[in-house]
């Protein structure tokens, strides 16, 4: 995957798919849909306080939080931390 802001040159115009760049696709979605669903906390607050109390109800006592994930600026990953600080953590900390 090219870096962000990365442009192909005007004269090299981009290739047809092929049949193995189409199979990684479809291997990446389908890893994404079978992995994650279930087993990532993303959203709102209000989808990431469901989220955890489903977590709790099913026995979970400890998140692991990646807050710097892909390439997302510095100021938007503090961003997030606040807001679940702020607005997430107060309603689920005595779970």
């Amino acid at each position: 995957m090219p870096p962000p802001g990365w442009k192909r040159p005007a004269n090299r115009p981009t290739p047809p798919p092929t049949r193995a760049m189409s199979s990684d696709a479809g291997q990446r979605k389908f890893a994404f849909e079978s992995y994650f669903p279930g087993r990532v906390l993303m959203g709102g607050p209000k989808q990431a306080i469901e989220r955890i109390r489903v977590l709790r109800d099913v026995g979970i006592t400890q998140i692991g939080m990646l807050v710097d994930f892909g390439s997302l600026p510095q100021a938007q990953i503090m961003r997030s931390l606040e807001i679940f600080a702020n607005d997430v953590l107060p309603h689920v900390r005595d779970l």
